[in-house]
Parts: C-alpha cells; sequence; structure tokens
C-alpha cells in the first residue's frame, strides 16, 4: 500500500458468478474470489498496480459478478487495462483506468474523507478479508462479518447518530482478536501510511438510510460487508 496515492487512476473489471441455482451462489462467488486473488497478488508483486478491492454486484447493467476497482499508476495503465481484459475473458463491462477528481471517489451522498485515506480503507478492508479467507473457513469469516452486521450497523438499540469513538471500541472488540491472528496485512498496517486506528474510524462512519424502520448501515462498513454478505438493501430489508 506504500506506493497507493491519490493521483492513481482508477479502473474495474467484472467476473460472472456463474451458479445454475441460489445454494450454489456462495460457493462459486468464494471460489471466484480465490482465483481472482492469485491474479491481484501477482499484480501487486509486479508493482503494476497499487491497491485494489472487490465488491459484489447485482445491477441492470452488470448481472450478479464480481468487481474488482483497482488503482494504478498512469504508466502502467495500458499494460494493467489489458490484463484485467484478459483475465475477465474481455467482459464488454470493464472500465479503463481513468481519472477521478479529488473527494469524487465515494460518489454523492458521502461524508467528506480525503481521497487517498479512502482509498488507503477500500484496499485495507479488502487485503485483510482476503487474508482471513487464507487462514480461516468460508463460513467463520462470513459469522465473523454477519456479528458485526447485527451488533454495530443494524442493532435496534444503537442510536442514528451513535458517537463515531463508541462505535470504534465496539468494532474493535469484534475484529482486532481475529485480524491480529489471522492477517499479516492488518499486522503490517503503519501508523505513518495507515493504521489499524483508522481502519477502526473510517468502519464506525455512518450514512443515514431512510426506510421504514428508521436503520442506518455503516457508511464504509458498506463495503466490507458486500464483500462477503448480500447486498444492502436485503440487510436493511431483513433487519
Amino acid at each position: 500500500m506504500k506506493n497507493l496515492t491519490s493521483y492513481d487512476l482508477l479502473g474495474k473489471a467484472f467476473f460472472p458468478i456463474l451458479y445454475k441455482n441460489e445454494s450454489e451462489f456462495f460457493d462459486e462467488y468464494f471460489s471466484l474470489l480465490n482465483t481472482i486473488k492469485k491474479k491481484l497478488r501477482e499484480f501487486e508483486s509486479k508493482s503494476l498496480i497499487t491497491g485494489f478491492y472487490i465488491n459484489r454486484i447485482n445491477s441492470a447493467d452488470v448481472k450478479n459478478s464480481l468487481r474488482v476497482t483497482y488503482f494504478v499508476a498512469d504508466k502502467n495503465k495500458l499494460i494493467v487495462e489489458e490484463k484485467f481484459r484478459k483475465i475477465s475473458n474481455y467482459n464488454d463491462n470493464n472500465e479503463a483506468p481513468k481519472k477521478f477528481p479529488l473527494g469524487s471517489l465515494f460518489g454523492s451522498g458521502y461524508p467528506d474523507i480525503d481521497d487517498l485515506r479512502g482509498r488507503q480503507f477500500l484496499n485495507t478492508y479488502c487485503q485483510i478479508g482476503l487474508d482471513l479467507l487464507e487462514k480461516l473457513d468460508v463460513k467463520s469469516v462470513y459469522d465473523l462479518i454477519s456479528r458485526y452486521r447485527l451488533k454495530i450497523i443494524i442493532d435496534p438499540q444503537r442510536k442514528l447518530y451513535d458517537a463515531i469513538s463508541n462505535s470504534k471500541e465496539d468494532i474493535k472488540l469484534a475484529f482486532a482478536d481475529v485480524f491480529s491472528q489471522k492477517s499479516d496485512f492488518f499486522n503490517k498496517l503503519n501508523s505513518s501510511l495507515y493504521s489499524a486506528d483508522n481502519l477502526w474510524e473510517d468502519l464506525a462512519r455512518y450514512r443515514i438510510i431512510v426506510n421504514n424502520n428508521n436503520s442506518s448501515i455503516g457508511f464504509l462498513g458498506h463495503f466490507l460487508v458486500n464483500m462477503f454478505l448480500i447486498p444492502d438493501e436485503q440487510v436493511l430489508i431483513s433487519s
């Protein structure tokens, strides 16, 4: 992550999740995730990309796919774009690396956050998640994120405008032990770049979702949830 900058270009690659029925979906998703992870690690080791994050997406334009959003220096954009085109079987939905104005990375409706800090968070949660999947079985990781979602994000007893400082402590209790035991990336976080405390604080940020139950969902925590669990819309409905 030391090479990640706020000036890196942002590109996207999509990988369809192929499954016959709903019961196969998660097995196929995590199998695909493991395959893509190996390629991303290879690109990192060759300094072709400076960071990345992964989400599942199911939209009108892109149906049930794994989306890799990657950061790349301008000098490497063409070779990296072609590599992602190749490993994604030349998916027409891929987006070529391009510049994003500072402060616009997350789109409208999100709180102000430094562009580099946001990129560091996105890369960090994803790297830690991939580490967990190497050391734990999928169900254990799924259950860990599920408990975070239920207790920290949509707990009906939690006030809508809960203090970030209080949420940070809850999140640290939920994750710190497992992360420190199972993630090399977490243990190498550097306070001069992006610290563990930065991670807890960023996970604690909230944005408001208006619905019948007056629920809220974690702003940056959305990305972590989306990588492992069902989409946020279903989370809110089921809550």
